[in-house]
């Protein structure tokens, strides 16, 4: 909802009323401040406790507005292409998957860090930056290795078979996933030559390069293999 809100207002939010989301910004960043350097270690038995919804926990309206005043003011900035930031972006969703489930994020902030036996620390803003940089870090190496891995299995598993063409007469390389065609080709089951065609279920991945826009395509599931027609060979003597 927040997103599509950002989305929305995109515009506005980052020229007319760009000055209130760094208003915001700050106020938010002072809060995050005061509760790790000065709330929490010191002066937490003494006042009230500050609502849970207000500044406690990434469901908090705190980190709401922080997050999307963050986003904005990075969404302003004009990055140049990076090797290190195209390496990165396939990665982070990984990572997301990894350590944010019920299993994994007890695991890591429970067991492994024990944030709550250092919640009143006066490290907390220190545990605070570093955890999640360790954490990051683990995950995006986790992400690559297993990338690097589906790889390799997949080259393994790969058919070298002739170029597909599509029925636009775009022609284009293609990797086959379905298992069976793939089996039934390896085991020659049925022969698949460079003038058959093929009507398939075919999905198009496409992802930014240092060389501009690339797009792979996939064959997930073969429907039909059409043979091509034989040349008729006519005896005239």
């Amino acid at each position: 909802m927040v997103g599509d809100l950002i989305k929305s207002f995109e515009q506005e939010l980052s020229n007319k009323y760009f000055k209130f989301v760094i208003l915001f910004f700050t106020g938010s960043l002072l809060l995050i401040i005061f509760k790790g350097v000065v709330y929490q270690p010191y002066i937490y038995n003494e006042l009230p406790k500050i609502p849970y919804w207000f500044l406690n926990g990434t469901e908090s309206i705190n980190a709401i507005i922080f997050a999307g005043t963050t986003f904005i003011m990075i969404k302003k900035i004009k990055i140049k292409k990076s090797r290190f930031i195209l390496f990165l972006s396939p990665l982070v969703f990984d990572v997301y998957l990894i350590h944010d489930n019920n299993y994994m994020r007890s695991l890591i902030w429970e067991k492994i860090f024990d944030n709550k036996n250092h919640f009143n620390s006066s490290f907390l803003l220190f545990r605070s930056l570093l955890e999640p940089l360790v954490v990051f870090s683990i995950c995006i190496l986790l992400a690559f290795f297993r990338g690097q891995i589906s790889s390799f299995i997949a080259k393994m598993k790969k058919v070298s078979l002739p170029q597909i063409s599509a029925s636009d007469k775009q022609t284009f390389f293609a990797k086959i996933e379905d298992a069976s065609f793939v089996e039934s080709v390896s085991n020659l089951q049925q022969q698949f030559g460079a003038n058959d065609t093929l009507e398939v279920v075919l999905q198009t991945n496409q992802k930014l390069t240092e060389k501009g826009l690339k797009a792979d395509y996939v064959v997930k599931k073969v429907i039909r293999h059409i043979k091509a027609s034989k040349q008729i060979e006519f005896d005239f003597d």
